[in-house]
């Protein structure tokens, strides 16, 4: 039968109520007879016997609810009430085992003093490394505009190894322990000299016993610290990336006349091409011409994308806590991400399992993390291309946008290509971005490519660029289109790796990676419709599309891989 459980800590049960106890018997005797004190803040948790809780808070209520008038009764009551607590409430399992840090808050990383929770997959974050480059570091942090204490991690970082080396040393002790001990067993010394050893390595082998056992419980709170801290720093910054202001690349095309600029929303109230929900102003339904003309250019980029060899996935649209959190997103904060809530989903405490949530996001970075995640590939097919089209769900990045360029629900289409080294990932990055770059010139609309400063990337990333185009009813820039440079950050968290001896796990290397959002089809529709808003004919809508050949594309874009490369990537900063 489940029994009441003491909610206070979560490795302590009854250790707070014998801390009063002590400070109950001094505080006594230097205040004299009238002492007193209260419980509140206890909290009893019932599980399914109310009767046992009920005679708990009797007893809580008798002896602590009144001020007690001598030394003695105060100890009296104080004890009477552990002995309560004690027949009463269950002690939780494991609780003895989890560090004095406080509980996990991470999917990706459990303690091994958990009894209970573990994690599918083994993190390899290349701390020594980020110790190792203090500099770099507190530079990163300070260019994303971050507020983590570096001096703090690295000294946590460095306790912690200190902590490890002596956690080494006592196990070897204890394994040359055991080892002589079996030695005695074989031997044929006299039995009193036999007796005298084996006496005196059972008792050094119970103080190293005790020693680790201390020390492991100490480990164990650092190496949370610690680790909890690495998941969250950011990917280190490339030399590219800026550190302020947004780095205008190239630009195409002209802005229009500012006085005959309209509104995309004007046009569809018009011609009756967008309808915005009543009951959420951010869902919308994209109606006749202006719905067939959204699958058209979703066709021809998928399609331009598939011919240079960018292999097709069809990607879930909801995710794992772990898979979120792989890709540097605090899946606690609404602001990054869309959780599905399950209030029943709740662990042996009582309390909700935030590290298992179910997430929703769509066709984005999460789709090709997840299918990559605990994943082998070859290296000899990399670098390993991939595309997928679908609906992306945002929380509200840029509220004040209006119509189209606000909501957050929007059509995309997604690429990663998966590499083997920092050298190829830089090369890919090129390609793509001038593959993307070039392909937008078809549609001689105002846009500009642009390099995006250290503040705005997101944790996963080292340098992104993006494709802005010009939108006339908010007069700005807004973002149609990105690339950006993963490098291993995915892979180090979700075991992404990549070898040609995939019985050898010594052989595996991380990947490095390269996700873009190649088409945000619904902003781009807002764009197009500003531009070119109407014609003659009311019934009649007329908007660019990608329309240009294969063998076309494939050349300019060889061409536009050589200008970008000298304008981002001289040869001392291809690999920063």
């Amino acid at each position: 039968m489940n029994q009441p459980y003491l909610a206070m800590t979560s490795y302590c049960r009854l250790h707070h109520l014998k801390w009063l106890l002590s400070v109950a018997k001094s505080t006594a005797t230097n205040n004299g007879e009238r002492t007193g004190t209260h419980f509140s803040n206890l909290n009893i948790l019932t599980v399914r016997n109310t009767n046992q809780s009920k005679r708990c808070f009797t007893s809580l209520q008798r002896h602590c609810e009144h001020s007690v008038e001598s030394k003695v009764c105060y100890e009296k009551g104080i004890t009477q009430m552990c002995t309560t607590l004690n027949r009463l409430c269950q002690t939780r399992n494991g609780h003895d085992r989890l560090p004095a840090a406080g509980k996990h808050t991470s999917s990706l990383f459990v303690s091994d003093a958990s009894a209970q929770n573990t994690t599918m997959v083994e993190i390899d974050l290349g701390l020594e490394r980020s110790v190792a480059r203090k500099k770099q570091l507190v530079k990163n942090i300070k260019i994303r505009g971050m507020k983590t204490d570096v001096d703090t991690f690295i000294e946590d970082f460095r306790l912690m190894k200190r902590l490890e080396k002596e956690k080494q040393r006592l196990e070897r002790e204890r394994e040359e322990i055991a080892k002589k001990m079996a030695d005695l067993k074989k031997s044929k010394d006299k039995e009193e000299d036999v007796l005298d050893t084996r006496e005196l390595l059972t008792s050094r082998g119970k103080r190293v016993k005790e020693a680790l056992k201390e020390l492991q419980r100490s480990w164990w709170v650092w190496e949370e610290r610690v680790m909890l801290a690495g998941l969250g720093l950011p990917n280190n910054i490339r030399a590219q990336t800026p550190e302020e202001e947004v780095l205008v690349l190239e630009s195409h095309g002209e802005i229009p006349d500012m006085s005959e600029a309209r509104s995309h929303l004007e046009v569809v109230r018009e011609k009756d091409l967008v309808r915005f929900s009543c009951v959420g102003p951010k869902a919308y339904y994209l109606l006749g011409q202006l719905a067939s003309h959204e699958q058209s250019l979703l066709h021809s980029v998928s399609h331009h994308l598939t011919n240079n060899h960018f292999h097709q996935l069809a990607c879930p649209e909801i995710f794992r806590s772990l898979v979120a959190e792989g890709c540097g997103i605090d899946y606690k904060d609404k602001t990054q991400i869309f959780s599905l809530l399950d209030k029943d989903d709740r662990d042996a405490t009582g309390n909700l399992r935030l590290d298992d949530f179910l997430h929703i996001q769509g066709t984005s970075l999460l789709s090709f993390a997840g299918y990559l995640a605990k994943t082998v590939v070859q290296t000899s097919c990399l670098p390993y291309r991939q595309v997928a089209v679908g609906r992306q769900y945002l929380p509200e990045s840029e509220p004040d946008l209006p119509g189209l360029f606000g909501v957050t629900q929007s059509m995309k289409t997604v690429v990663l290509s998966s590499c083997s080294d920092r050298v190829s990932c830089v090369m890919e990055f090129n390609k793509i971005t001038a593959l993307v770059w070039k392909m937008y010139h078809k549609l001689n609309l105002a846009m500009r490519l642009v390099v995006i400063p250290g503040r705005d990337l997101l944790l996963c990333e080292s340098l992104r660029v993006e494709i802005q185009m010009w939108a006339p009813s908010v007069r700005t820039y807004i973002k149609v289109a990105h690339v950006s440079c993963i490098d291993d950050y995915v892979a180090r968290r979700l075991m992404c790796y990549h070898s040609n001896n995939q019985t050898d796990y010594k052989q595996f290397q991380h990947l490095q990676m390269v996700y873009g959002e190649v088409l945000d089809v619904t902003r781009l529709l807002g764009v197009m419709l500003e531009h070119r808003p109407s014609s003659s004919d009311k019934n009649v809508l007329t908007l660019p599309d990608f329309e240009f050949s294969i063998q076309e594309l494939r050349s300019t874009s060889e061409e536009c891989i050589l200008s970008l490369q000298e304008l981002l990537f001289t040869p001392e900063h291809i690999v920063s």
